[in-house]
């Protein structure tokens, strides 16, 4: 897979990073805001390709920060496709849920303003097996840290507003195999199907939208 040959040009080793690196670099920088006295809620973007192992970095990160860190997942706003068709948009791009396109990054980033305003938001939620938002949302309150995790976490719209960034790798092949096993329980969908989503679509997708706010985050976890 072509993917092999980009990840191997462009994830040298001294870009990498460790979990614990992150962490202290957080905690850094949570000191410096102390003693400047600037209290507003501290934003990290946490981005990555598909599969690449995000979540379970998050969760790791969030039993960290415990009751002091709120997350969210750019997964909730995704737009549905009732609305991209709503919207005219190509059919090609209704289909395609790994183009920046199919989140609202609009509202993600007013909402993120929000809260660091020190507001609370409607959080918005998404059934991803149907493909819609689902109709109720949920009060969210700022806190001290707030973690944004998805694949358009790193998207010049999302970073501008954020703190610190961060991105996951893991090689096509590992998270080829991932989503293949995650898709096909979720999804209900064939290894050949995911396989041919992942290599024409998913990928080709990331590489050309996303890849580079992700190799120009700070740091850079490998899976």
């Amino acid at each position: 897979m072509q993917g092999s040959l980009i990840m191997t040009e462009y994830l040298p080793a001294h870009r990498r990073s460790s979990l614990a690196e992150l962490c202290d670099d957080i905690a850094t920088l949570a000191v410096q805001r102390q003693k400047q006295r600037r209290l507003e809620p501290i934003i990290i973007t946490l981005g990555g390709p598909t599969a690449s192992g995000k979540s379970r970095i998050l969760d790791h990160i969030a039993t960290y920060y415990d009751s002091s860190a709120l997350c969210i997942s750019t997964d909730h706003y995704y737009k549905g496709k009732a609305r991209l068709q709503e919207l005219g948009t190509p059919l090609y791009l209704r289909e395609n849920f790994d183009h920046p396109f199919a989140v609202d990054l609009a509202k993600l980033a007013m909402h993120l303003t929000t809260l660091k305003n020190g507001n609370s938001i409607d959080m918005p939620r998404y059934d991803i097996l149907v493909s819609e938002p689902l109709s109720e949302t949920i009060t969210t309150m700022p806190a001290r840290f707030i973690f944004v995790e998805g694949i358009v976490a790193n998207h010049p719209t999302i970073t501008k507003l954020s703190d610190m960034t961060a991105s996951v790798y893991a090689s096509p092949e590992t998270r080829l195999a991932r989503r293949i096993a995650r898709d096909k329980t979720r999804k209900q969908q064939s290894a050949e199907q995911i396989t041919h989503y992942f290599e024409t679509i998913a990928e080709p997708t990331y590489v050309a939208h996303l890849r580079a706010g992700d190799l120009a985050a700070k740091h850079i976890i490998e899976t």
